[in-house]
């Protein structure tokens, strides 16, 4: 702009005159104070600050003040943070910068597999202890579980019977079945009679009773006005052996006949047989012999009994005896008369004897019983003798 256009009604050019000087301005800024100036610059509030916003100049044809103030709206609480994932997240407004996020109750997703022990963030497992008597109960402090296939360690060995009760020391239990280790305890007991001997399960000792068949009783004879008895037969031999350490077995076995009554009239009773039983030696209980037997007479007379039996080399280690012979049959006159009785032993008792009356000889009972002798009257037939009984074991296992 030209000093003529300053000029009321100048065109800047004022004809026949010239140019005209004009004075320089004079400082006056503060003339464009905004509030206390005479000549203000024009002043607007600044905008607001928003999250996103960019640099720029500005468009506004307006100043703002040196102690202006750009709106900020009041932060809204930070959300709630749910997921671990980062997000630059939507909101327009600031957050305080001591502004704190709260944390929502995470519920973990189902994981247990992965706690197993063969799962791939396994819990640590362990041997479970040895379980103890009289322990009480506790939850312990071991930081470590156990499998739910765990077993304790239990001792369950009972130690051998002693003689005086006693509680114990030992902090492992029994089972409620267990059994003892008892040297010497009476396990079972065998009669046998037939077959071989098979041995119960356990047994270390045995001791033996033996016995050979009984010998049967001699026949009676008489006539008319005569009479005449038999003897009796012996018993089989009586024998006990011991013998520890015992094999498996079976073990063969024999068992002694009886031996038969004499037949009727004058007539002796055979002998019974013997028994055997191979154990680590082989045992032998000899039969009796059988009764002898008298002819019909009336004048004093006897009848030798049968031997009672032996067995020689019997290899029993306790006992051989314990055996009787048959009794002798004897007559006084023609009216007084006995037939003998049969041997006895531990095993078998031997046929009675007959006093004066006719009759057929008693026969053994039991195991190894000798036959009584027959007993013929002269008004009456002949009579046999009876018979013995045959050899048998008796078997007393231990532990």
């Amino acid at each position: 702009m030209s000093n003529a256009a300053l000029r009321p009604g100048g065109s800047g050019t004022q004809v026949g005159q010239g140019p005209v000087a004009i004075a320089p301005l004079t400082p006056h800024a503060p003339t464009h104070a905004p509030q206390t100036g005479s000549d203000p610059l024009a002043t607007a509030a600044a905008g607001s600050i928003l999250i996103g916003d960019t640099a720029a100049v500005g468009v506004a044809d307006s100043f703002a003040r040196s102690d202006h103030q750009h709106a900020l709206a009041v932060p809204a609480l930070p959300a709630s943070q749910v997921t671990g994932a980062g997000a630059a997240g939507v909101a327009t407004g600031p957050a305080r910068a001591d502004h704190v996020h709260p944390q929502a109750a995470l519920a973990p997703a189902a994981h247990a597999p992965t706690h197993l022990p063969s799962g791939s963030d396994p819990l640590t497992t362990a041997a479970p202890t040895a379980t103890g008597v009289a322990t009480a109960s506790a939850v312990g402090t071991a930081e470590s579980f156990a499998r739910s296939d765990h077993a304790h360690q239990s001792n369950t060995t009972p130690a051998a019977v002693a003689e005086t009760a006693a509680i114990g020391t030992s902090g492992q239990p029994a089972r409620a079945d267990h059994v003892h280790t008892a040297p010497g305890r009476l396990l079972n007991v065998q009669r046998l009679t037939s077959g071989n001997y098979t041995k119960t399960a356990g047994t270390n000792t045995v001791i033996v009773h033996g016995v050979g068949g009984g010998g049967g009783g001699g026949g009676g004879d008489q006539g008319a006005g005569i009479q005449g008895v038999g003897a009796g037969g012996g018993s089989g031999q009586y024998i006990t052996h011991r013998e520890t350490g015992l094999g498996a077995g079976p073990f063969a076995a024999t068992y002694g006949t009886a031996g038969a009554g004499g037949t009727v009239g004058n007539n002796p009773g055979t002998a019974g047989g013997a028994s055997t039983l191979a154990l680590g030696v082989t045992l032998t209980a000899g039969g009796g012999g059988g009764g002898g037997s008298m002819a019909a007479a009336s004048f004093a007379s006897f009848a030798a009994g049968g031997f009672a039996g032996t067995g020689g080399a019997s290899n029993a280690n306790l006992s051989t005896q314990g055996n009787s012979p048959g009794e002798n049959g004897s007559r006084d006159s023609a009216s007084q008369q006995v037939s003998g009785a049969g041997g006895s032993s531990p095993m078998g008792s031997g046929g009675q004897a007959i006093f004066n009356t006719s009759a057929t000889g008693n026969a053994g009972t039991g195991d190894g019983g000798g036959g009584g002798g027959g007993n013929a009257t002269s008004s009456t037939a002949d009579k046999a003798g009876g018979a013995g009984t045959a050899g048998a074991w008796i078997i007393y296992e231990y532990t």
